[in-house]
């Protein structure tokens, strides 16, 4: 009997460490669970700094960025006018505008400057104008390498003309050495003049972008007649037209014959005047 009891008791014993490593183990899977995403989030949010740190920033390039389409567009004068005041929101200006005509159709050639900022919300502004879109050409052009390499030799002419100008007021003694320094300041003076123009022009360049776009509409060819006939009312407007001419040039030239009215009578009375006597 006491070996009876003794067994159940260590079954007993053993069912309660089974079950309560058992529930350890749940514990953990759902601790571990709860876990995993956590590090999930922690390494994507990780990968995304990495990834915003490499991202290459262009601040400092020199890019000189001009685009060049054609556009057909439904009616040219209302386009025309939408044109104008899409390049005066975004703070730029129609450098040139050429409208011309044919048989076939209305064209309207017009040049833009506007902030390289807003170069490209202001070209799908113009893109959304166009029925049609013949070609789109962008273009961009890195000056980076010439602009700093002219700057650079501008501040080197800067440094030397600042060693002659101390040369001019210490050393310069004789007219000759001063006539000297002198000359080469003003060499000088106009190398940097020119390399600073340069660079204003660079940077113009830069700053406001050109676009240059050829809106047109199609219109139907009229076909011109070959003869052309005259009608009874054309004729008697131009009829008229003559009488009225005739009696002008006939008023003309009464007046111009005035002194005749004046002589004849004169004579004529003169003559019958003597024949009495």
């Amino acid at each position: 009997m006491k070996n009876t009891i003794s067994i159940i008791a260590t079954i007993a014993l053993l069912l309660l460490s089974s079950c309560h490593q058992e529930g350890a183990y749940q514990e953990s899977l759902e601790m571990q669970n709860e876990s995993t995403p956590t590090t999930v989030e922690v390494r994507s949010t990780n990968d995304q700094s990495k990834t915003s740190a490499q991202k290459p920033s262009y601040n400092h390039l020199k890019i000189i960025k001009t685009a060049d389409a054609k556009f057909k567009v439904k009616n040219l004068d209302s386009c025309t006018s939408k044109a104008q005041e899409l390049i005066h929101k975004w703070n730029g200006y129609v450098a040139d505008m050429r409208y011309t005509q044919n048989d076939y159709q209305l064209e309207n050639r017009m040049v833009f400057k506007v902030p390289a900022a807003n170069f490209d919300q202001l070209l799908n502004d113009f893109t959304q104008l166009a029925d049609f879109v013949d070609y789109k050409n962008i273009t961009s052009q890195d000056i980076t390498a010439n602009y700093v390499d002219l700057t650079t030799r501008l501040e080197t002419k800067k440094e030397v003309k600042e060693k002659y100008d101390k040369i001019l007021r210490s050393k310069a003694k004789t007219v000759e050495e001063v006539l000297k320094t002198e000359e080469k300041l003003r060499v000088l003076q106009e190398e940097i003049e020119a390399a600073e123009g340069r660079l204003k022009m660079m940077q113009n360049q830069v700053s406001l972008s050109t676009i240059e776009i050829e809106f047109y509409e199609t219109v139907a060819y009229k076909k011109e007649p070959e003869s052309y006939v005259i009608t009874f009312k054309d004729q008697a407007i131009n009829s008229v037209g003559y009488g009225w001419g005739f009696i002008k040039g006939a008023a003309l030239l009464l007046l111009t014959l005035w002194p005749l009215f004046f002589i004849i009578p004169s004579v004529y009375f003169g003559i019958k005047w003597l024949r009495r006597k």
